[in-house]
């Protein structure tokens, strides 16, 4: 196991998006009894030593901004990009050496994911890895090096070849971790995006 911490892993949330489906801010919705953002950010703590940064977007950073949570926020440096617009914020933000980024929708993902996926891309030559469920690349929970990915991003952007976390996945070449290979619960992983799977997950729980 690789000893992890904040100087070497920065960790981030992305939680720009529009919350359509679920008719209010996710990061604020509560699962289990907690925020999806209290739920993440402990998640990250645990793995990596120190809270994440909340990487926003216009639409949504006031709120971020007056709602009185303990973490640091960063707005889109690019807009209209989804979530690929939080990577470039979150990658081009931190100075550590790999970035953890964690998806606002996922808020049950453990901490012994992200420290085997950080694991995995340290001891090798990998620009990044995420997880693969059947032939399904999902990209978050995610770890980048955070220099090499970012020129990487950069560059598929300005030539209009990179159009979501997946494509950039792909173009890294990055670890594809196979939930049937670690002892992961498939559960941990669900997209929570609208009030009908939050409260089937909450029945769950």
């Amino acid at each position: 196991m690789t000893i992890h911490s904040s100087q070497l892993i920065g960790a981030y949330v992305l939680a720009g998006g529009k919350s359509r489906r679920m008719g209010s801010n996710k990061a604020f919705t509560t699962v289990g009894g907690r925020t999806f953002l209290d739920l993440t950010a402990e998640t990250l703590q645990k793995a990596f030593g120190s809270p994440p940064t909340l990487v926003v977007s216009s639409i949504n950073h006031e709120e971020f901004i007056v709602h009185g949570h303990p973490f640091p926020v960063l707005r889109d440096v690019v807009e209209g990009l989804g979530p690929v617009s939080g990577l470039v914020t979150a990658l081009g933000a931190n100075p550590c050496e790999f970035t953890a980024v964690a998806a606002i929708d996922m808020p049950l993902i453990s901490a012994e994911t992200f420290r085997s996926l950080a694991d995995q891309v340290i001891e090798s030559d990998r620009l990044g890895a995420c997880l693969r469920v059947a032939d399904r690349i999902e990209p978050f929970p995610a770890i980048f090096r955070t220099k090499p990915a970012l020129e990487v991003l950069s560059q598929g952007i300005e030539a209009d070849e990179i159009y979501s976390p997946t494509y950039l996945m792909e173009r890294l070449e990055a670890l594809m971790v196979d939930v049937s290979e670690c002892s992961l619960d498939v559960g941990s992983l669900k997209n929570i995006n609208d009030p009908w799977e939050l409260e089937q997950v909450n029945k769950e729980l």
